[in-house]
């Protein structure tokens, strides 16, 4: 993995050789009249600051000191030819993308240190605001100050968002084949582009240039799953009549993953005792019933013979039993019919993904350029599990398969059964994310135009959507109507404890269908000029300037999930106006160098936007280059970021919900009870969603390194970054961290404006309000997405106001290491790369009251040491790469609690796993074969388990933490590509 200042690759020695290519003049006059009538609605709308299409280089000067333009652009500045003033670059270049063995850009990114895994991704996980992802959509986060404070571009151009209760940019939109090179500034950058770019910016380039056909196909094979594809890339260029020369790329993929079963991997499994974990098949009165079912008595002590029962005592209805006939002396006590949901439910989902890119170049004459770029994404993946009631059921004493004489039920009672739908429909589609068919879709049309004073005048508009169906559930699967079910066991057309199969039309009466979509259209355009304006001693001063207007809308239509209230005709819509400016001034340069400042480059950034709903920002940055001598460089920058809420952070007809929780209480509040004293837990009402009075985020942003090539060891290059960031005014979703509100009694006390302790009253009925405590009364009264279940209501210790609000403030700082090696030897050209980053201090107030807290290496918390480091060999045709993966140690800082004993907390170990890359590329012109590249890559060559953590972390649901590592095992991928 190299930066940007290392060294120029083959295709921006290309670009800058296809700079001076003259063509005739004589369409300049129609070109610039096409540019100026594209320019027109440049005043209305569009934010992004997009790079030009042909954006390729990975190396341009930091500082240029001639009067000739450089035609290419970096991510990170609007001025061609000039860099990221004092912002480190880490570009991974095609070649470096296809040595990874990943077909995605999300997995490759998952190699870069400063890439912390607290993002969404596509498995079956709630960490981290996990269960809001029914998308099972895929995030990037620098630097672990979340997803939604890294800007994701593709050619330098925003892309629509997409979400259903929560908004983020799905990270996979375009497969390797067709991405040349991926940029990521770790810096702020909102001077440039805008709003979100606070940790940084990931910018894929796509490919523009290519001649000839290129066929790929691949097969990946890991102990959970297989997943095959194929891409093509077709390119030509020519001579489009008397209109100009024509330059197309068009590339599609194809790719298909099998599901992976939870009961791959042992830490996946619902029964964790070989880990020393819990037993999560039953948790108090809910559980993952088999064939013929249980029926739970509540009681008032601790079951002795299952600790995750709580006080319920469980009565398992004998094998075979046919539904009459049978009473209370007969049934098992504390010997349930179980079975584990590992053997039945995906962890990662089947997907289908087809992919397809388009970019088209004109070049009309040697002063007018015309492009369009285009890209669509399908994606369909579907996740089956155990098809369960998520609410307690009871049985009727007029129900012909009551069971009468159960022990603590009163004679006539109805009594409460827990079932499971495994023998009728098998596995089902889960209700939340189980059947995902998601869309996005870009157009950009671009025209730029060369002035003879060697400025240059650009139009773009862009538009882009996305579509997503994220419980597109059929009937007959796992969206369970639990009021019909319940109407189905009172008039006893429902045979809970039947040993056979219920029929599809007793069936259809409650395993409905339903669906929950969301869209997502965005429009801009924008009008930029940049160019030179006059000569120092140390060169050139340039200049940019624009105006850029963004159009977004989006809409949420749920309808028939049960797992959810119908939502109909929820919508946002905001537009934003933004004025910038950038000018680079190369104060000391060749002619005019002195000792010790052989170079200096300062940059001047400033952008202002004003918000159709949340007013007016404005961000300026300043950065410098210092090039002390030929070898040794410094580099600094300092500025402003912001990110503006999102539409669905504030707008509560997306995102409203009222749910009964069981938390871990380890609070010692005697105002707030146990429920269950073998686990320590208790029942909590909760209250979560988007809060219209939110504002802006805010950042200020530091950063301070320098690159060294010392001339006595050629081919050695380190580089090194300070930096620091100062978020404010940062978004939380309290509901994310709500479940470890009381995980201790100094959480209890930092959340203590979030919590309101309150007991129900001994008359309190389930599901009759009326008998509740006023609290609680009003709280289920609250607008809700999510239909409540009260089955526990009068088990409640206390209410939890955990919505969305303005309330973090964090201070974090580190540095990053990026040295590297390479030379030739009679075995072939050797090279060895490190780059690695540590996170000094995380500090944090959780909010204004709190106490400042360090959040770092503990669990839900960034991990100070990730690194990368590799070791490479070529000869010839012939490549090898072996790669080091390190992610640091951190503390399980929340244990679990058995038999009423609280773990201790634990030194999670480091995780260190090894890739491997071979390959062999035959030369061109060589025969049949010429233009072939094969590839063998192997991650996790040792087959490395995940570190071991057993934490109340996704309802303590697995034995691992899935932001840190991973239980994929050992994947192998093979790759053939053959170019004609």
């Amino acid at each position: 993995m190299k930066s940007s200042s290392t060294k120029t690759s083959k295709a921006a020695r290309a670009a800058q050789a296809a700079a001076g290519t003259q063509l005739p003049f004589k369409h300049s006059t129609i070109a610039f009249a096409i540019m100026c009538a594209l320019g027109l609605p440049g005043a209305a709308m569009a934010q992004s600051a997009p790079a030009p299409a042909d954006s390729t280089s990975v190396a341009p000067p930091a500082a240029p000191t001639s009067d000739v333009v450089p035609e290419v652009v970096i991510t990170g500045s609007q001025i061609r030819g000039v860099s990221a003033a004092g912002s480190k670059t880490v570009v991974l270049d095609h070649d470096a993308l296809l040595q990874t063995g990943y077909n995605n850009p999300i997995d490759v990114l998952k190699t870069v240190p400063i890439v912390q895994g607290l993002g969404y991704d596509d498995s079956l996980h709630t960490a981290q605001n996990g269960q809001a992802n029914v998308q099972r959509g895929s995030t990037i986060s620098l630097r672990g100050l979340s997803s939604s404070a890294t800007l994701l571009l593709i050619d330098g151009r925003r892309i629509a968002p997409t979400g259903n209760v929560t908004t983020f940019t799905e990270a996979n939109q375009l497969p390797v084949s067709m991405i040349e090179r991926i940029d990521v500034v770790a810096d702020g950058a909102s001077a440039i582009y805008g709003s979100d770019a606070i940790a940084g910016v990931v910018n894929y380039i796509t490919r523009k240039s290519y001649e000839g056909i290129e066929v790929t196909p691949r097969y990946t094979h890991t102990h959970g799953f297989d997943e095959k594809g194929a891409s093509v890339v077709a390119g030509h260029s020519f001579q489009l009549g008397g209109l100009g020369k024509l330059s197309a790329v068009f590339s599609i993929d194809h790719d298909e993953r099998g599901a992976m079963l939870s009961s791959s991997s042992p830490f996946l499994m619902q029964n964790l005792t070989p880990f020393g974990g819990l037993d999560n098949r039953i948790r108090t009165n809910l559980a993952s019933s088999a064939a013929p079912g249980n029926i739970v008595v509540a009681g008032t002590t601790q079951n002795p013979t299952l600790p995750g029962a709580g006080t319920f005592t469980w009565y398992g209805v004998p094998p075979g039993y046919s539904g009459t006939g049978l009473t209370g002396a007969s049934l098992l006590k504390n010997q349930p019919n179980l079975l584990d949901a590992g053997y039945y439910t995906d962890y990662l989902p089947d997907t289908r993904r087809n992919q397809a890119s388009l970019n088209l170049n004109l070049q009309i004459d040697r002063d007018t350029k015309a492009y369009y770029q285009g890209y669509y994404n399908r994606r369909e993946s579907t996740t089956l599990g155990l098809v369960q009631p998520t609410a307690t059921l009871t049985l009727p004493a007029s129900s012909p398969y009551y069971i009468p004489g159960v022990p603590g039920v009163a004679a006539g009672a109805p009594e409460t059964i827990s079932v499971s739908f495994q023998k009728d429909v098998g596995r089902g589609i889960i209700p939340l994310g189980g059947h995902v068919i998601a869309s996005n879709a870009g157009h950009t049309l671009g025209v730029q135009h060369d002035f003879a004073n060697k400025w240059r005048a650009e139009a773009i508009y862009t538009w882009t959507n996305s579509h997503t169906c994220a419980n597109c559930v059929p009937a007959l699967n796992g969206n369970i109507d639990t009021v019909k079910l319940q109407g189905a066991l009172n008039d006893g057309s429902f045979n809970p404890f039947s040993s056979t199969p219920a029929s599809k039309d007793v069936l259809s009466r409650f395993l409905v269908a339903g669906s929950d979509q969301n869209r997502v259209a965005m429009q801009q355009a924008s009008l930029r000029f940049d160019g030179p304006l006059f000569s120092l001693p140390g060169g050139m001063v340039r200049a940019a300037v624009g105006a850029e207007s963004l159009y977004i809308e989006q809409a949420r239509a749920s309808i028939g999930i049960k797992a959810t209230s119908d939502t109909i005709g929820a919508f946002g819509s905001r537009r934003i106006n933004a004025l910038y400016g950038e000018l680079s001034v190369p104060v000391v340069g060749e002619a005019n160098a002195l000792p010790l400042v052989r170079r200096f480059n300062l940059n001047l950034a400033a952008r202002t936007q004003r918000y159709s709903d949340v007013g007016t920002t404005s961000n300026p940055k300043v950065g410098f280059v210092w090039g002390v001598t030929n070898d040794l460089s410094l580099r600094g920058a300092a500025g402003t970021s912001f990110r503006a809420p999102d539409l669905t952070d504030a707008n509560v007809t997306f995102f409203s919900s009222v749910s009964t929780q069981l938390v871990a209480n380890n609070a010692n509040d005697p105002n707030i009870p146990l429920s269950n004293t073998s686990t320590k837990q208790s029942y909590v009402l909760r209250l979560g969603g988007s809060n219209p009075a939110l504002t802006p985020e805010k950042a200020k942003n530091f950063s301070f390194g320098g690159d060294y090539k010392p001339w006595f060891v050629d081919g050695l290059r380190l580089g090194a970054s300070l930096y620091q960031i100062e978020y404010e005014n940062q978004i939380i979703g309290l509901q994310t961290v709500s479940s470890s509100f009381l995980a201790s009694a100094a959480n209890r006390a930092t959340y203590a404006p979030y919590i309101t302790p309150a007991a129900q009253p001994a008359g309190c009925i389930p599901g009759n309000r009326s008998t509740y405590n006023p609290i609680y009364a009003a709280a289920f009264a609250s607008p809700s997405l999510s239909t409540p279940d009260e089955s526990n209501a009068c088990r409640l210790t206390a209410l939890f106001t955990a919505r969305n609000t303005n309330a973090a403030h964090t201070t974090q700082n580190g540095f990053d290491l990026d040295f590297g090696y390479e030379t030739d030897t009679r075995i072939g050209h050797l090279n060895a790369d490190l780059n690695a980053t540590k996170i000094l201090h995380n500090k944090v107030h959780v909010t204004a009251s709190a106490p400042e807290t360090k959040d770092l290496d503990r669990i839900n918390t960034p991990i100070s040491r990730r690194g990368r480091a590799d070791i490479g060999w070529s000869d010839g045709p012939w490549n090898a790469t072996l790669a080091m993966n390190y992610v640091g140690s951190y503390l399980n800082d929340l244990p679990i609690t058995i038999g009423g004993v609280t773990q201790p907390k634990a030194q999670i170990p480091a995780w260190k796993t090894y890739d491997l890359a071979l390959s062999y590329r035959v030369a061109k012109r060589a025969g049949w074969m010429s233009g072939m590249r094969a590839s063998l890559n192997i991650q996790n060559l040792f087959n490395r388990n995940p570190p071991v953590v057993l934490s109340t972390n996704n309802n303590a649901a697995f034995a691992f933490d899935p932001q840190s590592a991973n239980v994929l095992g050992r994947i192998i991928s093979v790759q053939v590509s053959k170019a004609f």
